[in-house]
């Protein structure tokens, strides 16, 4: 599908100005091995940045969206209730 030679770059940044732990998730890597992805760079949790091959990584997190997901809790796609802005 893509060249092997993508390398992937997930980066957050705190409103500090602080790297913080933007690991992948697990969700995230099933993507990124679908697009052949061969490294990836990530804040990590003690703000450092980490380089490494795509095949070694192991990811540690699931993502809130996927718990809430896994929970069965589901709210309707559309509400019920009529909505007005008060214009």
């Amino acid at each position: 599908m893509f060249s092997s030679k993508l390398t992937l770059y997930v980066i957050r940044v705190n409103s500090l100005g602080s790297f913080v732990d933007s690991a992948p998730c697990v969700d995230c890597t099933r993507v990124m091995r679908m697009y052949n992805v061969n490294k990836i760079i990530y804040s990590n949790e003690r703000g450092e940045i980490v380089k490494m091959r795509f095949k070694n990584y192991i990811p540690k997190t699931i993502s809130i969206g996927r718990k809430y997901i896994n929970s069965g809790y589901y709210l309707p796609l559309h509400k019920t209730s009529s909505y007005s802005c008060g214009y």
